[in-house]
């Protein structure tokens, strides 16, 4: 009896890697800044900086937020805060 034979099967083919993907300065633009997010499956962003108190603040979005066309702040008051979470 002849062995049988096997099917073989080739890897799935992945797109190419974009330039901006492997670029480790950075993007140029926020479409590129997107693009990059989606390549990559990132779906929220974590905007973090500290207080007067040394104490993490922050704010986080969605991805397609954080790349769109709008403003994007902290409100004064998060700075202001102590580390007790009251005011000075």
């Amino acid at each position: 009896m002849p062995p049988e034979k096997r099917e073989v099967r080739s890897a799935p083919r992945r797109a190419r890697t974009p330039a901006y993907v492997k670029n480790r300065r950075g993007v140029k633009n926020w479409k590129e800044a997107n693009a990059w997010f989606d390549w990559r499956g990132i779906e929220d962003v974590e905007c973090i900086t500290p207080d007067q108190a040394g104490v993490a603040r922050g704010k986080m979005m969605p991805s397609k937020k954080f790349t769109s066309n709008t403003s994007l702040a902290l409100p004064s008051a998060v700075f202001m805060a102590t580390i007790t979470g009251g005011y000075p």
